[in-house]
């Protein structure tokens, strides 16, 4: 047995202890358990009573979950299902109407999430959930009513994200611009629309022709040339940035991005540190501006300042597990082992299942530190994009 699954299976054994005698904390012991370990929920398989009992239900939603961010989308389904049966909470019924949505049951996931709402009208994700149903329905003023109540709730980057999305589709471009912006400053990873290549080709539809509405705002010459940087395509995107940096010069993000379109194409280290310098004279806590000069450091071979930049990225967006995933690339590098673990150990927290940082983290487990150097390749520090 893995730390991870011990650490896990201890923390399941404190939510039973804790949900059998009605203490609180349980769900936080859950919660704990499963991010130590995404297939927590054996304890069902060992134990039929517990299975069938009431208390057996956010075991089973989360591990339905799992399921579902795995791919299992029939099992996660089955498991999210059976969980609201036996113990209808206002989490689980929406954790249910979610997976119902991605599964193309909008009538479905409709009634769980009005269900979840009368069981618990506090539960934020709710909200933002059955907003982008609305949204995907046509029911602009339903779905900008419901992110309006969850980030009174809960100031979340999705929420801000789906908000910026519904005034888009209202032509109200600042105003999503500026939704946009906040998000992002939550969740650097966040961008415009999807990240798939396809939604990538529709984002830079939509902010093209939102440029032609509103030409005076080079701040969307910023965002079609980020786009262009996620698409691979670093020498549109430098044509684009230069225009945002005419257009709109106290934009500092532009002049970031515009440093990833140099370090791209191969640009000198000197013209790239001058951008960023930029950047973090106009926005130092702009995370991304971070991670880019980690990317430089790395690329011009300096591990231990590449790791630095990483740190200052994590502390203005600590939770964001790409972050930890790259300073552990880092660490490996220069052979801290026990550092890379930690690293490893805090992106999986954040995001269970985390295919190349469970790789990793395997490897490091079982790996002599002599043999650390080709574990692990700067490309895994270089690779993505915030």
């Amino acid at each position: 047995m893995t730390p991870q699954q011990r650490r896990a299976d201890e923390y399941l054994r404190r939510y039973r202890a804790k949900r059998a005698r009605g203490l609180r904390g349980a769900l936080r012991d859950l919660d704990t358990a499963f991010r130590a370990d995404p297939d927590a929920g054996r304890l069902l398989d060992h134990d039929p009573r517990f299975a069938a009992s009431p208390a057996a239900a956010p075991v089973l939603a989360y591990r339905g979950q799992a399921r579902l961010f795995r791919g299992q989308a029939e099992a996660g389904l089955r498991d999210l299902e059976t969980a609201a049966a036996l113990e209808p909470q206002g989490w689980i019924l929406a954790w249910l109407g979610e997976a119902y949505r991605q599964a193309g049951r909008a009538g479905d996931a409709a009634r769980c999430y009005d269900r979840a709402l009368e069981l618990d009208p506090r539960y934020d994700n709710a909200w933002s959930w059955r907003a982008t149903l609305r949204l995907a329905s046509g029911d602009h003023a339903g779905a900008l009513s419901d992110l309006d109540r969850a980030l009174k709730l809960r100031p979340t980057a999705r929420a801000r994200i789906e908000r910026a999305r519904v005034l888009r589709r209202l032509a109200r471009h600042a105003e999503a611009l500026d939704e946009l912006e906040r998000a992002v400053r939550l969740n650097p990873e966040l961008t415009w629309g999807g990240t798939s290549a396809d939604a990538l080709e529709t984002s830079l539809t939509e902010i093209r022709a939102a440029a032609r509405s509103l030409p005076e705002d080079g701040r969307l010459a910023a965002w079609e040339g980020e786009t262009l940087l996620r698409l691979k395509r670093p020498r549109e995107a430098l044509g684009a940035l230069e225009r945002a940096r005419a257009r709109a010069a106290r934009f500092a993000w532009a002049r970031a991005w515009k440093a990833q379109a140099l370090l791209e194409l191969g640009a000198p280290a000197a013209a790239i540190r001058t951008e960023l310098r930029a950047a973090l004279k106009g926005d130092e806590a702009y995370a991304r501006a971070h991670w880019i000069e980690a990317l430089l450091e790395s690329r011009e071979g300096a591990p231990a300042r590449a790791a630095a930049a990483l740190t200052r990225a994590i502390r203005r967006s600590p939770y964001t597990a790409r972050l930890y995933l790259a300073r552990a690339g880092a660490s490996l590098r220069l052979g801290r082992k026990a550092a890379a673990r930690r690293d490893l150990d805090r992106c999986l927290r954040l995001c269970p299942g985390y295919a190349e940082a469970v790789r990793l983290r395997r490897s490091v487990d079982g790996v002599s530190d002599e043999k650390l150097e080709s574990l692990h390749e700067p490309s895994v520090v270089e690779g993505g994009i915030l």
